[in-house]
């Protein structure tokens, strides 16, 4: 039997953009409250065609992080995965972790 090979697939492009989804009910806390749910949704593109979706859900409060600052870290680290071989897991990871040490919300999208 032959050794198996796994081919490196580059990361092309990573967009991120605020996307907004109605509740069917209103959500209370005692923080506020919302009609709608907002979220960072993250796209990854391979050289291959294939897209990959992420989603982060700033909380301000938790975090420190909104959805200006997620999408933001994410068009930062943008130049750091192109071209990054996404196969090497671990790898592209640490790439992330190094360029966004305190961004939990943005690290969890990407």
């Amino acid at each position: 039997m032959g050794q198996a090979t796994t081919l490196g697939v580059k990361a092309v492009g990573v967009t991120a953009a605020m996307v907004e989804t109605p509740l069917h009910n209103q959500f209370v806390t005692s923080q506020g409250s919302a009609h709608t749910a907002r979220a960072v949704e993250i796209c990854l593109t391979l050289e291959d065609g294939r897209t990959f979706r992420g989603e982060s859900v700033p909380v301000k409060y938790v975090t420190g992080e909104t959805i200006e600052s997620v999408m933001d870290t994410c068009a930062s680290i943008a130049p750091h995965l192109i071209g990054a071989d996404v196969s090497r897991y671990r790898s592209t990871m640490s790439v992330v972790a190094f360029n966004a040490p305190i961004s939990p919300s943005a690290r969890c999208g990407l």
